[in-house]
């Protein structure tokens, strides 16, 4: 009985032999997986830091009612 014809019997399981010569995670793959590359991690948040500046300083730059008055204008007396 070949690998296939067994893993049709058992429904796509894998026999616990094949299982456990299988390494899921070497160390090399550890080591990928737990680093982060940090220039990434850097630029991200600054991105997401000054898109959220831009749409603060747009919602009290511009006038979004009909006469003409901005956020910034109504929430200072």
């Amino acid at each position: 009985m070949n690998l296939e014809t067994e893993m049709e019997n058992n429904h796509g399981r894998q026999p616990a032999d094949t299982h456990d010569r299988i390494e899921l995670r070497s160390d090399k793959v550890r080591h990928i997986i737990g680093t982060r590359p940090p220039a990434a991690v850097r630029y991200g948040t600054l991105i997401v830091v000054v898109v959220m500046a831009l749409i603060m300083i747009a919602a009290a730059i511009i006038p979004y009612s009909p006469d003409g008055t901005t956020l910034l204008q109504r929430l200072l007396p």
